[in-house]
Parts: structure tokens; C-alpha cells; sequence
């Protein structure tokens, strides 16, 4: 029995993982973009874009990004140029295209960026600053 809920609790830890995102754009001199992936924030200044990645063992499949106020910033999917090692039943699957967004702040507040993928969501606090 013992091991029937420890086995249980694995899998849901596996079932419950969040995508990732990683930047991959580094700002103008003077002006800021920042993704931090464990406070899940993002400071972004304005006119400044932030190209970032998807990752769920593996390039996201099916990713979606929206944010709650898009007079604040601007949210795109990108094409990105590069691979990412794709991983299936946690075994190496080869490489597949990256999943990449860009994000350009418009106006200085505040609001939130969600990305979806496999349906498993993930939720940024997101500041436009000057």
C-alpha cells in the first residue's frame, strides 16, 4: 500500500509541471528585461522586446501566450531558429523547433502574462516600466 501512494505522488508530481520560459533577448543599454522563472515575473521597459522560449520536456507543443491588458504590452508568437531536445515518457526523442514568444512593452502598469501549453498553464506578474 505504501508503495501504491508513493507511486501515486510521482505521478502526479510529473502530471503537475509547469511549462517553463527562458529568455533569450537581452535589453538595450540603460533599459530593462528581465524574466525571472522562479518569482514568475517579468520587468520589461517600454519599446523594449523580450523574445523568450516554451519548455515542457521538451519545446512546447500547442502553446498559446495572451496577457489580461494588451494596451500595456504586446504578445507574439516567434519563429525560432534553433533546437530544442525533445524528451518523450522522459526518454530523449530527438530535436524539435523551440516554441518562442516576443513580448513589447507599450505603456508603464501592470498585468499578467499566461502561457498554455498541453494543457498545463502558467501565470507571469508582468511590469511595463519606464
Amino acid at each position: 500500500m505504501k508503495r501504491l501512494i508513493v507511486g501515486a505522488w510521482a505521478l502526479l508530481a510529473v502530471a503537475c509541471v509547469d511549462p517553463s520560459l527562458n529568455a533569450l533577448t537581452v535589453p538595450p543599454l540603460g533599459k530593462q528585461a528581465l524574466l525571472d522563472s522562479e518569482a514568475r515575473t517579468i520587468t520589461l521597459s517600454r519599446g523594449v522586446a523580450l523574445g523568450f522560449d516554451c519548455a515542457l520536456d521538451g519545446p512546447c507543443a500547442d502553446a498559446s501566450a495572451t496577457v489580461d491588458d494588451g494596451n500595456l504590452v504586446l504578445v507574439l508568437p516567434a519563429y525560432l531558429d534553433d533546437l530544442g531536445v525533445n524528451y518523450t515518457d522522459g526518454l530523449y526523442a530527438g530535436s524539435a523547433a523551440k516554441t518562442g514568444f516576443v513580448l513589447v512593452g507599450k505603456v508603464e502598469g501592470r498585468t499578467k502574462l499566461r502561457v498554455k501549453a498541453e494543457d498545463v498553464e502558467v501565470e507571469y506578474e508582468l511590469e511595463i516600466v519606464r
